[in-house]
């Protein structure tokens, strides 16, 4: 192989080991565990917001407060989504209805293809589309899937991003712990 021909693969071979650095940071790999931290900084508020869900029912923010929310922010495309939505479905059939709203908010995609997806895939937890992306860019979602937990009170407790590995005894400890 000819000097030429091997500083061309190397190039390449750089090139394409950046990428993949590029895209794994990009599609927020975090550890695989429910953040349990607390800061001490000032509670902001959730922006509320105004979605149809995959039937057409609206749902606010506001309309659950007196309960957590688990607000996680997806798309069909994104592969840690869709690795993750087996995890949240079992979480969401264990969870307490009572404590806490799921809902799952698909992003700049047509709600008939994610109806199509949660019926093929036996989703039963409530999807939200939120086509133009506006809500996304409220919550300044710049990664999938990304999660937040909403106190009962309508205050961000947190934001995870990237895939985790959900589980409903892990997310009740954050939510107990905030009694």
């Amino acid at each position: 192989m000819s000097n030429q021909m091997y500083r061309k693969t190397l190039i390449i071979v750089v090139i394409l080991l950046s990428l993949l650095g590029v895209y794994v940071v990009a599609m927020g790999r975090t550890p695989k565990d429910v953040p349990q931290e607390k800061t001490n900084s000032e509670k902001i508020i959730a922006p509320d917001f105004s979605l149809k869900d995959l039937n057409g029912k609206t749902h606010k923010l506001s309309d659950y407060k007196g309960k957590y929310v688990f607000l996680n922010f997806w798309a069909m495309w994104c592969p840690p989504c869709r690795q993750e939505m087996p995890d949240l479905q079992k979480m969401f059939e264990v969870s307490d209805k009572q404590e806490m709203v799921m809902l799952m908010v698909d992003v700049r995609e047509n709600s008939k293809d994610a109806k199509k997806f949660a019926a093929k895939n036996k989703y039963t937890f409530t999807i939200l589309n939120d086509q133009s992306g506006s809500v996304a860019d409220s919550y300044r979602v710049f990664a999938f899937p990304t999660t937040y937990i909403i106190d009962k009170q309508g205050f961000i407790m947190g934001k995870v991003s990237g895939l985790i590995d959900w589980d409903w005894q892990k997310v009740k400890k954050v939510l107990n712990d905030d009694k």
